[in-house]
């Protein structure tokens, strides 16, 4: 081969690296995610926590995203940016209150052997917990039927508009 050659082959492997090292991690983490699920037997419930802490942060695709952006929206709109800096820097600030919490769930050994080997949820729970789950990711979608909801029931709480006396 000539150096032209082996130069070519060292860009093409060199932009191919990332790949398979993201390869490689994803590999790793579902490794220790089925290590974890064998271990606890909690994966549902950890996925369950995991997307409710994901919703309060207001990650998009979810019900915290999209009242968090329509409350930045108006903040906004209304000139108030004072306001719309306070809920980022508070977003940001429980992200250091929520993301320890899913770290703890995959990422750390549990302190002790059998924490929690005796805590299952019974039917009605489980069904109540996904029930939770499946809103969140439906608002979180489609956040329109929700709004309208918010809409009729603002406008029925409203006085009815005074009646105007015509000569």
């Amino acid at each position: 081969m000539d150096p032209l050659s082996l130069l070519w082959l060292f860009f093409i492997l060199a932009s191919l690296q990332p790949a398979i090292q993201r390869q490689a991690m994803l590999m790793q983490r579902r490794h220790a995610l089925s290590v974890i699920s064998r271990k606890r037997e909690a994966t549902v419930i950890t996925l369950i926590h995991r997307q409710e802490a994901l919703s309060l942060l207001g990650f998009p695709g979810t019900a915290g995203f999209i009242g968090k952006w329509y409350i930045l929206i108006a903040a906004a709109s209304a000139g108030q940016n004072v306001l719309a800096a306070i809920l980022v820097i508070t977003s940001v600030v429980s992200a250091g209150y929520y993301l320890p919490v899913i770290m703890a769930m995959y990422m750390k050994p549990e302190p002790i052997e059998s924490a929690h080997a005796d805590v299952r949820l019974d039917r009605w729970a489980g069904a109540a917990v996904a029930a939770v789950v499946i809103a969140i990711l439906f608002f979180g979608v489609w956040p329109n039927r929700l709004f309208d909801l918010a809409h009729s029931a603002g406008n029925s709480v409203q006085p009815p508009p005074a009646a105007t006396a015509t000569p």
